[in-house]
């Protein structure tokens, strides 16, 4: 039997827990992501099936979904196992649906563009494209928006993405991998989203959707630092109300 067919049969037994945790999500739905995922990637196609087992309820934890056309996120296969890894634009998902924001932006900055940047009493953020020649990337920010219109902006430089990136085991080891080698902007958007995360008011009148928000931004880059992806049998008994996950931008 092959290994996909294993992975979808995990998948299956796990059909429960999963409609236990996401009511609102369609199971078929995100197991056929699931399934295409692993078709287009013969690396994940290859992953442990209990981790991807593991990985697909890791996505029903978070609320986002595995449909390539909403870019939510992605199983992402590691050292023979497969965890589930929010994308920037499952992150800005989670915080415009939580109301702790209506707005959230991610950008990088080259060095050809014209940007400023000005920190006080009202913050205030200018970037233009150099549309012609944009130069090489250095650096990223996020813009959020609250419901009262306060603007919340973080900076990061490249260099300060290239610190908390090389915090990963992954990294140090072998310096920037994976996506942080293949998709390095797309992962430098969600450091610098995270980064901003800290600072803004946590307020919102849905307590299970600010817990699944807080998870997905501790669990970024400990995805992709970790070889041992939290197992089914872990997922069962997290409480994710509670539990603090080691947070490595």
């Amino acid at each position: 039997m092959s290994n996909i067919k294993l992975a979808q049969q995990a998948i299956t037994v796990q059909e429960k827990r999963f409609r236990e945790l996401a009511p609102d999500m369609s199971f078929q739905k995100e197991m056929m992501y699931a399934m295409q995922a692993m078709s287009n990637n013969t690396y994940l196609a290859s992953c442990d099936p209990k981790s991807i087992a593991s990985a697909v309820l890791g996505v029903a934890m978070s609320g986002l979904t595995l449909n390539p056309v909403m870019a939510h996120g992605y199983l992402v296969p590691r050292k023979g196992r497969a965890v589930f890894q929010p994308g920037y634009q499952g992150l800005i998902f989670l915080l415009t649906k939580s109301k702790i924001v209506k707005q959230v932006e991610a950008r990088a900055v080259y060095a050809n563009d014209d940007f400023e940047l000005e920190y006080g009493s009202e913050t205030k953020v200018s970037h233009k494209p150099n549309m012609k020649d944009r130069g090489d990337v250095i650096g990223f920010y996020a813009v959020a928006t609250d419901m009262n219109d306060c603007k919340y902006v973080e900076y990061m430089s490249k260099d300060e993405v290239v610190v908390n990136a090389m915090r990963s085991d992954m990294n140090k080891k072998a310096g920037l991998s994976g996506a942080w080698q293949t998709d390095f902007v797309e992962m430098a958007r969600k450091t610098v989203i995270r980064r901003l995360f800290k600072y803004l008011p946590k307020s919102t009148d849905d307590s299970s959707l600010l817990s699944r928000l807080t998870e997905a931004m501790g669990s970024v880059d400990a995805a992709s630092s970790s070889a041992e992806p939290i197992s089914a049998d872990d997922i069962l008994n997290i409480d994710i109300s509670h539990e603090e996950i080691k947070s490595e931008e």
